[in-house]
């Protein structure tokens, strides 16, 4: 038996196994019959989202599995609103097959735990991949924000739904935005006192550089400080600011928490956030 896992360990890392990569359409048979699922399309991707030295490593004890998510195909181009970490439920992101980028949908609960072996008898997949690294740094961040997302108080965010019909329109406009950050209290404050707010729009370097992109992110980011400035119990420190991913430092990200999903705002339409592929459950 050691000998048999100690042969799939050195299967797999010839094989050159790594976070990100996907298992073949050859291998969606058997994988969707270890996990009892129903039959995966040929154009499914089961994407291997394990840390890279524990697909590798020799002890299937300590290592008996692979995580790996399921992604489906999207009719369409992918919808901003759900790319990057914009939305804690629901990914559009991207994938290369044959050279051609193709948008994909994924949703948090369609993880499973495969045993590893099945990577030994199954190389990755040599015609599709995540498009890039950016886009595997992104599913790996949604995934990990998952866990580590902090909510706002409550009593903030009643504040803030008072004016959420308002948000709605500037906040679905940011899709050039990576991420919102705002500093404030943790605090439950009474009715009596204001949260003092500080929010960063970042702009991916690249889109942050294009003149015209910026531009449309600063009108609405001027939307937005209008918004603000009108929600009672809400008191900004500052206009918004806009920066490059490149100009957000260390410093920021250990005083500012990222505003994720805005949460207060989708939280209306549930029908949104029920199962997308619940026939695979």
């Amino acid at each position: 038996m050691m000998m048999m896992s100690e042969d799939a360990a050195r299967q797999i890392h010839a094989q050159h196994w790594r976070q990100g990569r996907l298992l073949s359409v050859a291998s969606h048979a058997e994988i969707a019959q270890q996990l009892s699922l129903a039959p995966l399309a040929d154009d499914d991707a089961v994407i291997v989202i394990s840390q890279s030295c524990d697909l590798v490593n020799g002890d299937f004890t300590e290592e008996p599995f692979a995580e790996i998510l399921l992604a489906h195909p999207l009719p369409e181009s992918a919808d901003g609103n759900y790319m990057c970490l914009r939305n804690p439920r629901r990914l559009h992101f991207h994938l290369q097959i044959h050279g051609q980028q193709c948008a994909y949908t994924a949703w948090i609960w369609d993880r499973y735990w495969l045993p590893r072996e099945v990577l030994a008898q199954w190389p990755p997949d040599a015609e599709r991949g995540l498009w890039d690294q950016d886009e595997q740094d992104v599913l790996i961040g949604w995934l990990v924000a998952r866990y580590e997302r902090t909510a706002l108080p409550d009593e903030l965010q009643r504040r803030l739904g008072r004016i959420k019909d308002k948000l709605k329109k500037p906040m679905k406009q940011l899709k050039d935005v990576s991420g919102v950050f705002l500093e404030c209290s943790d605090q439950e404050l009474s009715d009596d006192a204001s949260y003092r707010l500080r929010i960063k729009l970042v702009m991916p370097k690249a889109a942050y550089e294009q003149a015209h992109r910026r531009q449309a992110v600063e009108q609405i980011r001027t939307q937005l400080d209008t918004v603000l400035r009108k929600c009672p119990g809400v008191l900004l420190e500052e206009e918004p600011e806009l920066v490059s991913e490149l100009k957000f430092t260390l410093h920021d990200a250990r005083i500012l928490r990222r505003w994720t999903d805005f949460d207060y705002v989708s939280y209306q339409d549930h029908a949104a956030h029920q199962a997308p592929h619940s026939g695979m459950r």
